[in-house]
């Protein structure tokens, strides 16, 4: 069973949990093959937004120095919306899966193979695309926007 800090039972991940995701994350983006992306004194640059679960992980378990950190402002979502709208995706369709299921029968190995399941077979790829595709014209409508949110069209 997922706890929190305090021993309580966890109503989703906890910040614990995005901790060792973030590390395999950084892990990964720091192989051979990732870092041929970036020019010599360049380094990734780690972000996200200052929900309640991002601001309760702690960096140093990370790795991640704070320079490489760029924090942005509470709801945000429009800055990572692949990630947002990929999560969002995600959720939805766990939560009609799981209301079909026996909860008492229910593991969390069974629950992480339909989650890979999903994003691995059910997920539209093209749809992760189309958002990379339009962030430029994204984060232009925030600048011109003052940093602040944007129109539908570019969430």
């Amino acid at each position: 069973m997922l706890q929190t800090k305090k021993g309580k039972k966890a109503r989703g991940v906890t910040s614990m949990e995005v901790n060792d995701i973030m590390k395999l994350f950084k892990e990964k983006a720091e192989e051979p093959g990732n870092m041929a992306h970036l020019r010599r004194g360049e380094h990734w640059l780690y972000s996200w937004d200052n929900d309640k679960i991002h601001k309760g992980a702690d960096m140093s378990k990370m790795d991640i120095k704070p320079e490489h950190r760029f924090d942005l402002p509470e709801l945000s979502c429009d800055m990572h919306k692949t990630v947002e709208h990929v999560h969002g995706w995600l959720d939805h369709h766990m939560q009609l899966w799981l209301q079909k299921q026996n909860r008492k029968e229910l593991t969390i190995d069974a629950c992480k193979q339909q989650l890979q399941h999903l994003f691995y077979n059910v997920l539209k790829k093209e749809s992760i695309q189309r958002d990379v595709e339009s962030l430029v014209e994204t984060y232009e409508a925030i600048v011109l926007a003052g940093g602040g949110h944007v129109t539908s069209q570019f969430r």
